[in-house]
């Protein structure tokens, strides 16, 4: 199969998720029941790149659709393909998305820590809204465990887009300030920080 294979499979489960959020419930268990059987083809062939592929795009599925039980068993009854061909970008999809579920289930120090290897593992020139999505989620979950997130974190050097970085995480920073100064979060105003996708 090898890296064709794993390309199309990306390509394959993109479409399904678009057409999923347009689609009936009959499309949603067509797709899953796709991904499976080619997952489990792939490890039967010990294609570990398209099984890498295939893993991330399942966990990313379900997660879109807070099935969170159904990802959290999907996570702990495989294992990430190490060995092989498998990218570092699958990798630290795979460790963020495991994370995500870990935070979901109030795990919050393995939540931690798959978060912040996953962002250590990231590559820094690119994937920016990846870091940023991770930088993210790593920061209210170590709030929720009462740390401190690293001044850095907010808008420090070698983030690549720095002024777009310190825009999207000030309000992260302020409830931050918030949680430091032991004031009210309720009292700020989040009308100011609507979020625009």
């Amino acid at each position: 199969m090898g890296v064709l294979a794993a390309f199309l499979s990306r390509l394959h489960s993109t479409k399904n998720e678009a057409s999923e959020r347009s689609g009936s419930e009959q499309t949603v268990g067509t797709n899953r029941n796709e991904n499976s059987f080619y997952y489990s083809k792939s490890v039967v062939l010990r294609d570990s790149l398209t099984q890498a592929t295939l893993l991330c795009a399942m966990l990313r599925d379900l997660l879109s659709f807070n099935l969170v039980d159904q990802a959290a068993k999907l996570a702990s009854s495989t294992t990430f393909p190490t060995a092989g061909v498998s990218t570092n970008n699958q990798h630290c999809r795979h460790l963020y998305y495991t994370g995500r579920i870990a935070a979901l289930q109030l795990q919050y120090s393995e939540a931690a820590g798959l978060l912040g290897t996953s962002l250590k593992k990231a590559p820094t020139n690119t994937a920016f809204s990846f870091r940023l999505a991770v930088t993210k989620l790593l920061t209210i979950v170590q709030l929720l465990m009462g740390d401190v997130p690293e001044r850095t974190t907010f808008g420090g050097k070698d983030t690549g887009g720095e002024e777009e970085w310190k825009r999207q995480m000030a309000p992260y920073l302020e409830i931050t300030k918030r949680c430091v100064w032991g004031g009210e979060v309720y009292d700020m105003k989040f009308e100011m920080y609507t979020v625009t996708n």
